[in-house]
This record gives C-alpha cells, structure tokens and sequence, in this order.
C-alpha cells in the first residue's frame, strides 16, 4: 500500500528519536528556539517572518511546551497535539533599547526555570 506525507506520523518519529537521544545522554530537557527544530519537535511552524518570536521546552519524559507570540492565540485550534503553550517573549535583540532587552531576558530566563520546576 502507497501512503501519502503522513504528518503525524513524522511528527511523533521526529519526537520518540529526540527524546531517545536525550534519555541516552542524560538531558531532561531542551530549550529549542529555530523554527526548524521546532517544527521537527513538535509539528509547529510559524513562518520566517516571525524569527525570535517562538521558542519551546521540549522534555524527555513530559509534553513539550510551546512559547509562541502573542498573535498566535489560535495555537490550540491549529495544532491540537500541543497540550501546553504560553505567550513567549520576544527575544529580538535591542528592539527597545539594550535595558529593555536585558530585562526581557531575565524575565524569559525566570519563566523558563518555573516552567523546568
């Protein structure tokens, strides 16, 4: 039997392979910001004009977690297999100003260490 592209398929292949490797090697967890990583991770993809605007923690052993901007509240409808997601920082570097950077980093930094809690 001829099977098409089956994305759920890749999807949990590309996931169950990750999460063998890091079980190997001992990582609990992963902090994944590029587009690409994500989207073999998770099967999310956000487009390339939105860089700096999504990033994940994708675990070893629990559901990952997907952080994506703030205009992707229709994140549950489009991709239902995302159990967890939160609204993410941009991570755009000195598009306020450097303190207002360095302020958005340590509070994604902050969120980032309650999330692996």
């Amino acid at each position: 039997k001829h099977e098409m592209i089956n994305l759920p398929r890749m999807r949990e292949e590309g996931a169950a392979k990750a999460r063998k490797v890091m079980k190997e090697r001992g990582i609990p967890a992963l902090l994944v910001a590029s587009e690409p990583n994500i989207r073999y991770l998770m099967g999310f993809s956000w487009g390339v004009f939105q860089p700096y605007l999504c990033y994940a923690l994708f675990f070893a052993e629990h559901e990952p977690i997907l952080f994506a901007h703030a205009g992707s509240y229709q994140v549950p409808e489009i991709v239902p297999w995302i159990k967890n997601w939160r609204i993410a920082r941009s991570t755009v570097s000195d598009i306020g100003g450097p303190q207002v950077s360095k302020n958005e980093l340590n509070l994604l930094a902050q969120e980032i260490r309650v999330e692996l809690k």
